[in-house]
């Protein structure tokens, strides 16, 4: 299923669909009503009703249709606008019109299923239900079931919901013999007499992770822990199997792990990573160092240095239907390049069929949220607000709106004196992701106003090991006394044996309505730093306990030594409390890595709002090989500095280097 299925990505009809061309601009200077009109000036063909009478025999439904149903969901994420959800019901209801089960029609096997069947894949003509086809054709359904479910304003949708709700169960179910279960991983394969070239063996990547999506969005939806189940042993299955480019730090992966296969095309990739990315955003096995490095892939890979777009993950050729960059848009937040290059090619494209108007929409989706384009330049980022000492949650006062935090689930708004707080309903998708260490003690508190919802204040936290199994959970609930702010009573939790992360989220005990959130904390609660040290964990003793970003990996000698090995880039840190005028000695050990350029100690100083008013560089050119003492640097804190930012690097480059035993000190 490699080729033809292309054949409703990019057949053009028989009338010419010209449209005029857009200027092309930075992704960042777009209009929200610019995007919009691109995906309507797409959305004409056949009169607005693309595939949707069409049945699957030729598999019109799960490689055209659905890609439609999924751009309606999309566009109304990104424009609020139940415009598109309307179409999505007249499509969706034409799609469940064409169920064998509604036709009258039967498989092989003689039965006749609440699904799709397909007679163009198989050996000798007969027809057969695809997992693939059914995992594509569902998804958009059971993303609009999600919705719709968590979201009181469109309760007029709820007969519609359970109506495609149920038949995403129902054609999900049609597979249960076709799941293999390994314990921590799992998968579907095709079945031992499917009249299929490849009968018995497990599917390849982008068709079973297309059961995954279809599946974590109908535990959104249900809540049901065997569909969260499937899709989390999925999405391990297919993160096992992925590999780091040593020269991008990007992923890189087969097209399937069943049989000798060739690297993944960007054409089949579009789901894997889109599957990694759903995962990412319920917090279920993928985390955002996982993003950076799918976003690296692209950014370097698949993005070709002459503009344009790979045949595939390795960067290698030139793919026909450049379009399918625009399905990374959500990457865009990671390495702005994506967005601003699926802008430019969507922009220069006149038809790209169905996936065309699923990638516009996924680009008007990055493009409404600001979160999207926010990523990591090369430049030290600008810091607002940074973090009390000690304190290991980003952005908990919301004083930096979203950032630090992922979902729409809270709405960051402002009082009249100017605080800002965070507006949480019922609903899973607002969260923050805080490295912890196994057995290490936590202090987690916050304050919150009664609004709108009868229920409690929750706060959801989750623990998961480096592999992102659930290892354990729990609840923080806070019934309101009165209308004013007030404290939630401080919770200590303890991370379990194995833990490497806490994913905390903030909601309403269920129901309608919302209540408000501030001042969210976490600060561990043992091992303090020694007598006069001002570091927090110089010395990564307690992993990344103190330190915050990705481009720093804490590991271990065979001494049991701990220590960190540092990349170029500028997202790996720590705040220490100064006093202006103060003097303070900043020290630390370095060993040689593969990099060519220097050790680098970066430093700024900033005063209590968050305004940056000094900084400076230790740079360490290596002896030898083993560890050697960076020499000490005496360092004066401006007038007016309340906090010195310390960030670990190297000096430009690939390659690594080590730190350790990173200390201040007062002088």
């Amino acid at each position: 299923m490699r080729k033809t299925r292309y054949r409703y990505l990019g057949c053009i009809l028989t009338f010419a669909l010209l449209f005029a061309m857009l200027p092309v601009m930075p992704a960042g200077a777009i209009d929200s009503g610019e995007l919009r009109q691109m995906f309507d000036r797409l959305d004409t063909v056949n009169n607005g009703n693309w595939h949707k009478d069409a049945n699957n025999d030729e598999s019109a439904l799960a490689w055209g249709e659905s890609y439609v149903l999924d751009s309606y969901v999309t566009m109304y994420e990104a424009t609020g606008d139940t415009y598109y959800l309307d179409k999505f019901v007249t499509h969706g209801k034409s799609v469940l019109a064409q169920r064998d089960t509604s036709r009258g029609v039967t498989d092989y096997r003689g039965l006749s299923l609440p699904a799709w069947r397909n007679g163009k894949y198989t050996l000798n003509g007969e027809y057969a239900i695809f997992a693939v086809h059914t995992g594509m054709i569902v998804y958009p359904m059971a993303r609009f079931a999600a919705l719709v479910a968590e979201n009181p304003s469109l309760n007029k949708y709820r007969e519609d919901m359970e109506l495609f709700l149920q038949a995403a169960k129902d054609a999900v179910a049609v597979h249960r013999d076709e799941w293999v279960d390994n314990g921590d991983t799992g998968y579907y394969k095709f079945p031992d007499d499917m009249p299929y070239k490849q009968a018995g063996m497990g599917l390849p990547f982008n068709q079973y992770l297309a059961m995954a999506r279809a599946e974590l969005m109908i535990y959104r939806a249900t809540g049901e822990a065997q569909y969260l189940e499937r899709a989390r042993k999925m999405l391990q299955h297919f993160k096992n199997s992925l590999a780091v480019d040593q020269d991008t730090g990007g992923y890189i992966w087969r097209y399937s792990a069943f049989y000798s296969s060739s690297y993944e095309d960007t054409g089949h990739a579009k789901t894997d990573v889109d599957a990694a990315f759903q995962g990412y955003s319920a917090g279920v096995v993928f985390n955002a160092e996982d993003m950076v490095r799918f976003a690296n892939n692209a950014a370097r890979k698949i993005i070709r240095p002459d503009g344009n777009i790979a045949g595939n993950i390795l960067g290698e050729g030139t793919i026909q239907y450049p379009w399918l960059i625009g399905f990374w848009s959500a990457f865009g937040q990671f390495a702005p390049v994506i967005t601003d290059t699926a802008y430019k090619v969507l922009s220069e494209m006149s038809y790209g069929g169905p996936s065309g108007l699923l990638a516009v929409a996924m680009l008007n989706k990055a493009c409404s949220q600001p979160g999207y384009r926010g990523g990591e330049g090369q430049n030290p980022p600008p810091v607002d607000n940074p973090p009390p000492s000690g304190e290991m949650v980003k952005n908990g006062d919301f004083s930096q709106g979203q950032t630090g935090w992922s979902g729409p689930d809270v709405v960051v708004k402002t009082e009249s004196n100017g605080n800002k707080y965070g507006s949480a309903k019922y609903g899973w998708n607002f969260y923050q992701y805080v490295p912890v260490e196994p057995g290490a003690k936590y202090v987690l508190s916050a304050s919150t106003r009664r609004g709108s919802a009868a229920s409690e204040a929750r706060i959801a936290y989750f623990f998961y090991d480096a592999a992102g199994r659930q290892l354990a959970s729990g609840d923080v609930l806070y019934k309101h006394k009165g209308t004013g702010w007030e404290q939630i009573p401080a919770r200590t939790v303890t991370a379990p044996a194995g833990a490497a992360r806490i994913l905390i989220k903030l909601l309403v005990n269920g129901g309608s309505g919302t209540h408000d959130f501030d001042n969210i904390s976490m600060k561990p609660l043992d091992n303090p730093p020694p007598s006069g040290e001002m570091v927090k964990n110089g010395d990564f003793s307690q992993g990344q306990t103190g330190w915050s970003g990705p481009d720093v990996v804490v590991k271990t000698e065979s001494n049991g030594n701990k220590y960190g090995s540092a990349k170029y880039g500028w997202n790996f840190y720590q705040y220490v409390p100064v006093e202006p005028g103060a003097k303070y000695v900043l020290s630390a050990s370095t060993r040689r890595g593969s990099a060519a350029s220097e050790a680098r100690i970066a430093y700024f100083f900033y005063d209590a709002a968050g305004r940056q008013l000094a900084s400076g560089d230790i740079l360490y050119k290596h002896k030898g090989t083993g560890w050697e003492q960076i020499p000490a640097r005496t360092v004066t804190a401006p007038a007016g500095a309340a906090r010195i930012l310390i960030k670990l690097l190297v000096n430009g480059g690939s390659g690594t280097h080590d730190f350790d035993n990173i200390s201040m000190k007062k002088a």
